[in-house]
């Protein structure tokens, strides 16, 4: 039977992989980044952020470590508590690095993230307030070439995501 820190440990490995695997796809799409994609990637971490406290919390209630250490190398993980606490802290700077240079693109988008665009043609032409579902072409390609989406994909990647 595995022990509860074993399940905190999959969990850990299952949101980490999922945002490797979000920060790979807006690295790598085409076209104007999704609004919805960056919030998904942003709940990703959180979500990973958390799950890896919760490992770090029950590690540390732990008088032999050496069980835990070996389900984590065993699912591809690090190979030791000190190890994972590197790799935490390597995501954490590249989160950090991310999230400033997100801040800077948002509060820098005209409107707020909204748009008065025209709807219909001629005389039936009326304007709408439509939330930004992709972020001008400028800032998406900034931000899939921004090295702080690479570091944060180098990060997730040195754990095996």
């Amino acid at each position: 039977m595995l022990n509860p820190f074993h399940n905190d440990i999959d969990l850990t490995a299952r949101n980490v992989t999922a945002l490797a695997a979000t920060v790979r796809a807006l690295r790598t799409d085409l076209g104007q980044v999704r609004v919805v994609d960056v919030i998904k990637l942003q709940s990703q971490f959180r979500a990973a952020h958390l799950a890896a406290l919760q490992v770090l919390r029950r590690a540390a209630q732990m008088d032999d470590p050496a069980p835990m250490e070996a389900h984590m190398a065993a699912i591809g993980g690090p190979a030791s508590l000190a190890d994972f606490q590197t790799a935490f802290g390597a995501i954490q700077a590249a989160a950090a690095s991310w999230n400033a240079l997100l801040d800077v693109t948002i509060s820098g988008l005209a409107g707020g993230g909204l748009q008065l665009v025209p709807e219909g043609t001629g005389d039936e032409q009326t304007h709408i307030l439509k939330r930004v579902e992709h972020l001008p072409a400028t800032e998406s390609a900034a931000l899939r070439g921004a090295d702080e989406l690479l570091a944060l994909q180098t990060a997730l990647e040195a754990v095996g995501a």
